[in-house]
C-alpha cells in the first residue's frame, strides 16, 4: 500500500508554517530595514553635528540659525 505524503498532517503543517514565515518576512523585513537605516542616518546626523560644533568653537565662529 502506498501513502500520499499530503494527507499527512507534518506535510501541512510545514507546507502552511513555511507560507506564514514568508508572509511574515515579506511584511516584517521593510519595517525592519526603515528602522535600521534611520538609526544609521540619525547616528551619522549626530557625529557630523558633533563635528559641525566642534568647527565653530575651533574657528570661535558665532552659531548659525540653522
Amino acid at each position: 500500500m502506498i501513502v500520499s505524503p499530503v494527507g499527512s498532517f507534518d506535510t501541512w503543517l510545514t507546507i502552511y508554517g513555511a507560507a506564514g514565515a514568508g508572509w511574515f518576512m515579506v511584511l516584517s523585513v521593510p519595517m525592519l530595514w526603515q528602522i535600521f537605516f534611520e538609526t544609521v542616518l540619525t547616528m551619522k546626523m549626530r557625529r557630523y553635528q558633533a563635528a559641525r560644533e566642534a568647527l565653530i568653537k575651533e574657528w570661535d565662529l558665532d552659531k548659525p540659525e540653522v
